[in-house]
């Protein structure tokens, strides 16, 4: 005679939870992360351009929000997704280099500028002499109108950028970043690059 309890039955879960008690609340886990990450993934919104600024001001979120909003009002949509986002990403850095986490941040500035996605960058006026050296960034006097060669522009005192809050008196340079060789194969970068232009052009003739 077959005593096997039957599915489902008070006895047959009773066995079933004595046995695999551990292994359901692990695969139940693995079923919340998997909803949680697929939720993630529809809801999330790709960063169309991202603008980092380098330098040793603060600025407020509500500032940034409100410089993301404007800027994404003028770029074109990368991935297609019918959403243009803007990113600002400050990296705060002291005058002086005087810790392992100072050390550290320069070369993630040095690591970014290099083969980041960011294009346009706001800095500090005297990060933006020592980085313009480089031949980093992009000749911008065909695109503001300039006769002579352009690589920054002082952007404290124009309007859309002072949506920040930059501090009175401060000197920020705006640069957007050359391709690389490999960038200049990709739509994407490519496009990213012709946003950060657009941000530039569009705000600085606004004034």
């Amino acid at each position: 005679m077959d005593t096997k309890p039957k599915i489902f039955s008070k006895k047959w879960f009773e066995n079933y939870w004595y046995y695999y008690k551990i292994h359901t609340f692990i695969g139940i886990f693995v079923l919340l992360v998997a909803v949680y990450t697929l939720a993630e993934c529809i809801n999330s919104v790709e960063i169309d351009t991202t603008i980092t600024y380098i330098g040793n001001s603060y600025f407020a979120q509500e500032n940034i929000a409100a410089f993301e909003e404007v800027a994404a009002e003028i770029i074109d949509d990368v991935d297609g997704d019918g959403v243009r986002k803007v990113y600002f990403s400050p990296l705060v850095i002291s005058d002086e280099i005087r810790s392992e986490q100072d050390m550290a941040i320069q070369q993630k500035i040095q690591l970014e500028i290099a083969v980041g996605d960011t294009f346009l960058y706001l800095m500090d006026k005297k990060l933006y002499e020592s980085y313009k050296e480089m031949e980093l960034f992009v000749d911008l006097s065909e695109h503001l109108g300039f006769t002579q060669p352009t690589y920054g522009v002082l952007v404290s005192e124009i309007e859309g950028f002072n949506i920040l809050g930059i501090p009175e008196g401060k000197e920020i340079y705006a640069a957007v970043r050359v391709l690389t060789q490999g960038d200049e194969k990709k739509p994407d970068k490519v496009t990213m690059q012709n946003n950060a232009i657009k941000i530039l052009k569009e705000l600085y003739k606004k004034g």
